[in-house]
């Protein structure tokens, strides 16, 4: 049997230390700026240190494919073909892109005044999640319904101090 809880969008999160087993968190990271999840993904895998395995969704290259492709995607994520391109050509050198969207947009999704796209490179993903805490197990591109980047992350067993 699972039981399922909810938190705030923003850290700090008020569960104690090895609280849980499993924690996912499918396309929370997608919308969020890079403070934000610098600061929630650290928060939740690094502070608290409260899961053993964690399974967290981004956006990468291949949502960026589809955009580029996809007019209706275009328009969903408010940018055009080229910006798309220009994008996708340069997200391993830029590591972290975050597309704010329109102020109506934000206010009829309410959630938050920084509510928008993330496209984050794997690379970004290795240097800022992996610090002595977890292990990635897993980064899929395109692992979840060919879209969005499943990484799989299990927390390292803690040494004991040296003598």
């Amino acid at each position: 049997m699972a039981t399922t809880t909810s938190n705030d969008v923003v850290p700090p999160l008020t569960y104690a230390e090895g609280h849980f087993e499993f924690v996912f968190s499918l396309s929370i990271l997608l919308t969020s700026p890079k403070h934000r999840c610098s600061r929630g993904s650290m928060n939740l895998l690094a502070s608290h240190r409260m899961a053993v395995v964690v399974l967290l969704t981004t956006h990468g290259y291949p949502a960026l494919e589809t955009i580029c492709r996809s007019v209706q995607h275009q328009q969903m994520f408010q940018m055009s073909e080229k910006e798309a391109e220009t994008l996708l050509s340069t997200l391993e050198k830029r590591r972290f892109s975050y597309r704010g969207y329109r102020a109506d947009v934000v206010a009829a999704a309410n959630a938050g005044e920084d509510y928008g796209n993330s496209f984050i490179h794997e690379s970004y993903v290795r240097s800022r999640w992996e610090r002595g805490v977890f292990d990635i197990l897993d980064f899929a591109p395109g692992g979840l319904r060919g879209w969005q980047d499943v990484i799989v992350l299990r927390r390292r067993a803690r040494t004991s101090a040296r003598r």
